[in-house]
């Protein structure tokens, strides 16, 4: 699918906003657990319809970020049902996953900023 010429690039005016719609989920340093979610989605619906590059980059990160939850949710019920054996080999995974939301935040940042649209890894598109 060919991208929209209104949102193949972020406008300078509105890199600002992209910037604070990728950064929205770090609301889940204040409240744990789906934070991140509630973040970015809060960030979405004040922003969506101000541009259309600011809709399509609002839903890049909330479906990273409801992505990373359902994968959390899956990964802790392996646990459960493992009787906390599954964490021994799970760990790094959930490690990994944390890291990498914060890495992939500031390549989403820095590149809105310099005017191109990000698209996350491992994102499912629950909103298109």
């Amino acid at each position: 699918m060919q991208p929209s010429p209104l949102t193949d690039h972020v406008p300078l005016e509105h890199r600002s906003f992209a910037a604070v719609e990728h950064l929205a989920p770090l609301l889940a340093l204040f409240l744990p657990m789906f934070g991140n979610v509630v973040g970015a989605l809060a960030a979405w619906l004040l922003l969506r319809e101000r541009h259309p590059v600011l809709d399509a980059q609002g839903k890049e990160s909330l479906n990273f970020q409801l992505s990373l939850t359902l994968y959390s949710l899956v990964g802790a019920g392996i646990v459960l049902f493992t009787f906390g054996l599954g964490l021994l080999l799970l760990w790094p995974v959930f490690a990994v996953f944390y890291v990498m939301q914060f890495v992939v935040m500031i390549l989403a940042v820095a590149s809105t900023l310099n005017g191109k649209p990000y698209r996350y890894p491992l994102s499912i598109r629950f909103v298109r």
